[in-house]
């Protein structure tokens, strides 16, 4: 016995199976006159036919099934799908208007940011060109007057200091005059010592070289004419011969021995400066 409920099913070219009604039954009997409201916006089972496993052919029992179901017409029915339709179409079109819309403001920001971005990049490149030029200026700068310090101190340094090969002339020069000068003086000194040997009588004896001067011994003499007192005296010859001499002279003739030991002491001297010793 068929459902009192379901004559457009049953009348249908392409009906159901008889397993499958029952089925269709309890999906038709949650419906409700009106789609809930609980209904999500991406929800697009509104946009297809209830059951889209029919085709256009058996679509005449389908909307007779429903508008038995709901108690209202086909056209009632379609037009209050097509009124759902609309709303949810203007709910779209507005949450994608103000999805665009914020796309668009997000848009003009990046934008925005990405000129200042831009803007700052500049102003740091050209900061960073300035402080390379104006380091690269002190360097310069600072190497420049280290070259002229340099050079001053260089300079004041030739002008005090005397090189080394006119220090070398200088010394090999002042050795030669000095040779020269001590060549002289011991010239002079033999020819003062040859000509006493000739009027003063002297004794030569051996004796260690390096001990103290003697000096006057004074040891009286006999008498002699005038009644004249010898006494005698003694003058240091260079050590190398190392040996005295001693001459016995006269009172009024003790400024030649005075030149004599002054004469032999200044030869010492210059012999321990030159290193002739």
């Amino acid at each position: 016995m068929a459902d009192p409920l379901t004559p457009g099913l049953l009348d249908s070219p392409t009906s159901l199976q008889p397993e499958g009604v029952a089925e269709q039954e309890e999906q038709a009997r949650t419906l409700n006159a009106t789609l809930p409201p609980s209904l999500e916006l991406d929800d697009r089972s509104f946009r297809e036919p209830v059951c889209h496993r029919h085709t256009a052919a058996d679509s005449g029992g389908m909307w007779n099934y429903f508008s038995s179901l709901l108690g209202t017409s086909q056209k009632d029915l379609e037009n209050k799908l097509k009124d759902l339709e609309n709303k949810l179409n203007e709910r779209i079109h507005q949450k994608v208007t103000l999805l665009e819309t914020s796309l668009h403001g997000l848009s003009v920001q990046c934008s925005v940011q990405s000129d200042r971005i831009n803007n700052l990049e500049t102003r740091l490149q050209h900061a960073t060109e300035e402080l390379r030029a104006m380091m690269e200026s002190r360097l310069t700068s600072h190497q420049n007057r280290s070259d002229r310090e340099l050079r001053d101190v260089k300079r004041s340094l030739d002008s005090v200091l005397v090189p080394d090969e006119m220090l070398t002339k200088l010394g090999a020069r002042l050795k030669q005059d000095l040779d020269v000068e001590v060549s002289r003086l011991r010239s002079h000194l033999a020819a003062l010592e040859a000509h006493l040997a000739k009027v003063v009588p002297t004794w030569t004896f051996s004796g260690s070289a390096g001990t103290e001067d003697v000096g006057y011994c004074g040891k009286d003499l006999p008498p002699q004419q005038h009644g004249e007192t010898w006494r005698l005296a003694c003058c240091r010859v260079p050590r190398r011969q190392r040996q005295w001499r001693y001459g016995c002279l006269v009172g009024q003739r003790s400024n030649i021995a005075t030149i004599v030991d002054i004469s032999a002491i200044v030869l010492d001297t210059i012999s321990i400066i030159t290193g002739y010793h």
